[in-house]
């Protein structure tokens, strides 16, 4: 049936199953008539809503009252003299023993669900004869074929209806069809909002008004069936052998699931041999789809990424110096930002978060050792903080130090704008002091630890990253302990492995990942967690969109008021994007580079069932090594064990 400008009724069609069909039949062109009992205000939502789409009608219909049903004929017929379409969806249940349901309960469940159907249907079949043809629809529930205790009577209607329609199937002429939709388990009221949204309802009640579905007068349509046949299952379920079954973990997702063979063969098989109770959960996880394309979904989410301005973004280095000389960096000397190069940054910043319409401004500062340039560090964080207050916007700043200058004088100042700390420990002091040394060659342990002690003493927040390989993952609990010791155990605590993530890079594990992963057990973990210890490890395995170095709201500057993209790419000045030039950047080539990068178009990414964990790799990894970030940075074996080990450790402690 060709739906435009049909006339369609439904009961109870104020919320639930019933508004999201009228608001369907709505968009498809039709005349819909809303019908409410007692939620007139529901009822005028679901009208308003409809009207955006064509002609509309709010009438109230108690099923229960023969005068409410006669006016709602009289009002229908006297504004468009015909009835194309009637579904037969207001019912109420209560879920109860029978011993339990008072007489008002009994006789409003048969009075809604199964009378006062039959008299609305009765009410309006002269005018379907008179025009020979029209379309019912009643909604069942397969409570009325499938006896359970606590819906007895509920139930008792439900058959009643089943049986109803079938009978009057045989009665109606030809051009009068009758059809059963069985919703199955739908999140509205009645189940206390769990199961598949009502909206999917809607849609096989609008197919079977069309009569799409390849069923005839009489049948019982079966959503949840209808519903499963479209499901396909994701490109992006990946599969890793477990103990007696397998992960499956869903890369566009982030869905978990541990499950055996049988869901494993059905799902790369035939979607149709998979329990049922499987559809929902995997539906609505994106194990099973519909026919999207996913990849247009990816691609949707980056581009939304790249240009999500909610936030600006700033590192800022006020000085590539440092008083430390680490074994493993090259960072010991060099430029320092001055008075006029930061109130430039200061004033780019600002006009950055402008332009953007940014409600939140980050920065971090780094270096170097950002606390050697103590003047420019307080003077960024004093001029943004107040005019972030000004303008009403929100201000984050945070600070990654060696920790051997975190003074009570630097900190107290600092503590004014809420700066958080985060400092670096490489094992117990035996250990650290071997690798983190002045360039005297004195350990910094001790020095970090009393800087430590010194923010916690001022309640700023702080964070230690622990970082781990093969040389000191057995010493790790030591460093525990002693931490639990010094009462340093409240202090948030991560723990990263050594060339995994470098080193200012937080955004995602699994754009370098590191076949070392296994070094950061759930052992260690939790030996670190046994001592109270406020350990904090990434545990989001989806999609997160873009890195920041291919956002359009990010840059890094540098004492020289270069701008980079990324923060590992300083200080080489052949990858710089720009400089800040005023609150307009002059910015090159290389910054259009960045935000063009598409990992849907790097060749063997596209068809990569890894892509959405991994994004075609870190583009400052690609620019490093073949001159632009629109090369593929291809770990996939690495990320392969890195996930299969960080899944398995997740679903075994779950």
């Amino acid at each position: 049936m060709d739906l435009v400008n049909r006339v369609v009724l439904i009961t109870g069609s104020s919320s639930g199953i019933g508004k999201e069909t009228a608001l369907l039949f709505a968009q498809k062109g039709c005349n819909v008539i809303i019908t409410y009992n007692r939620e007139k205000e529901s009822g005028i939502a679901a009208y308003e809503e409809c009207r955006k789409y064509g002609d509309a009608l709010l009438v109230h219909l108690d099923v229960r009252d023969n005068s409410t049903i006669e006016r709602a004929v009289e009002t229908v017929i006297k504004k468009w003299d015909r009835i194309d379409i009637l579904v037969n969806n207001a019912g109420v249940v209560v879920g109860n023993l029978f011993i339990n349901q008072s007489r008002e309960d009994i006789e409003n469940q048969i009075n809604i669900d199964l009378l006062g159907l039959m008299k609305v249907t009765r009410a309006f079949l002269p005018f379907f004869y008179e025009q020979g043809e029209g379309i019912i629809i009643n909604i069942g529930s397969t409570a009325g074929k499938n006896v359970l205790p606590g819906v007895s009577v509920y139930g008792a209607a439900k058959a009643g209806l089943a049986a109803f329609t079938a009978a009057l199937s045989q009665e109606l002429p030809g051009g009068i069809r009758i059809y059963t939709v069985y919703p199955g388990t739908t999140a509205t009221r009645m189940t206390g909002y769990g199961g598949k949204a009502p909206e999917r309802v809607a849609e096989i009640i609008v197919e079977t008004a069309e009569e799409t579905l390849d069923k005839k007068s009489g049948d019982k349509i079966y959503v949840e069936k209808f519903l499963s046949e479209r499901l396909k299952p994701s490109y992006y379920n990946v599969f890793f052998p477990f103990e007696d079954g397998f992960i499956l973990f869903n890369t566009r997702r982030g869905s978990l699931f541990f499950v055996d063979s049988r869901v494993k063969k059905a799902l790369e098989n035939d979607v149709s041999s998979l329990d049922r109770r499987f559809l929902e959960p995997f539906k609505d996880t994106g194990v099973l789809i519909e026919e999207i394309d996913e990849k247009e979904s990816i691609a949707f989410q980056y581009i939304s990424s790249r240009f999500d301005t909610t936030a600006t973004d700033v590192h800022i280095i006020p000085t590539y110096q440092c008083n430390l000389s680490c074994v493993y960096c090259s960072e010991k000397t060099g430029k320092s930002m001055d008075e006029k190069g930061a109130r430039c940054t200061v004033e780019f910043v600002k006009a950055q978060a402008v332009k953007n319409r940014s409600t939140t401004l980050r920065v971090e500062l780094f270096g170097g050792e950002p606390l050697l340039n103590v003047p420019v560090t307080l003077l960024i964080a004093r001029e943004l903080n107040t005019w972030c207050e000004e303008n009403g916007k929100e201000f984050f700043l945070s600070m990654l130090t060696n920790g051997t200058l975190l003074s009570p004088e630097i900190i107290e100042e600092l503590a004014l704008y809420n700066c958080q700390f985060v400092t670096v420990l490489e094992g117990p002091q035996e250990i650290h002091d071997q690798r983190r040394i002045y360039k005297n060659g004195k350990g910094t342990f001790g020095d970090i630890i009393r800087g430590l002690h010194h923010l916690l003493d001022n309640n700023i927040k702080a964070q230690i990253r622990i970082r781990v390989d093969e040389t000191n993952r057995d010493h790790l609990c030591a460093l525990f302990a002693f931490l639990k010791d010094s009462n340093l155990h409240r202090v948030r605590t991560s723990l990263t492995l050594v060339g995994a993530t470098p080193r200012f890079c937080g955004w995602n594990t699994y754009c370098v990942p590191d076949e070392k992963v296994s070094l950061i057990d759930f052992n260690i973990i939790a030996a670190a967690e046994t001592m109270n210890l406020n350990i904090v490890q990434e545990k989001d395995l989806s999609l997160r969109g873009l890195c920041s170095a291919q956002r359009a709201s990010y840059f890094a500057v540098d004492p020289f008021l270069r701008l980079y993209k990324c923060s590992l790419l300083p200080p080489a000045e052949k990858y710089s994007v720009g400089v800040v030039a005023g609150e307009d950047p002059l910015l090159n080539q290389m910054n259009t580079d960045f935000l063009s990068r598409n990992p849907l178009e790097i060749e063997t990414c596209t068809t990569c069932t890894l892509l959405p964990v991994c994004g075609g790799g870190c583009a400052a990894q690609s620019l490093r090594t073949f001159g632009t970030t629109h090369n593929k940075v291809c770990n996939r074996p690495a990320l392969l064990k890195v996930l299969k080990s960080n899944l398995s450790k997740t679903v075994k402690h779950s």
